[in-house]
């Protein structure tokens, strides 16, 4: 963290910039239209979102055959599986 601190003082520095001398914009004052532009970019991020969703469920969807989520009967798991099972639940309680 030091380091990276220390570049960043010296490009800072460098650049002809001091700490103390950095100056802030004032942001625009309240009522004003940012927030109707705010409504439109939250809504424009939703879509973003949402599409960029549908391409990875279209990606993945090649795996859905891979995940079973039903349980395995206990005819079909050896005695060591079930015992480890068993152990497993033990030890989360």
């Amino acid at each position: 963290f030091t380091k990276q601190y220390n570049r960043l003082r010296q490009k800072l520095q460098a650049g002809g910039t001091s700490s103390g001398s950095i100056k802030y914009q004032k942001g625009p004052s309240k009522g004003s239209s940012l927030s109707a532009s705010r409504d439109v970019s939250d809504e424009a991020r939703k879509k973003v979102i949402e599409t960029k969703l549908q391409e990875h469920m279209k990606i993945l969807s090649k795996y859905a055959n891979r995940i079973h989520l039903d349980e395995i009967p206990d005819g079909k798991l050896s005695v060591s599986v079930t015992n480890d099972i068993k152990m497993s639940n033990k030890k989360a309680l």
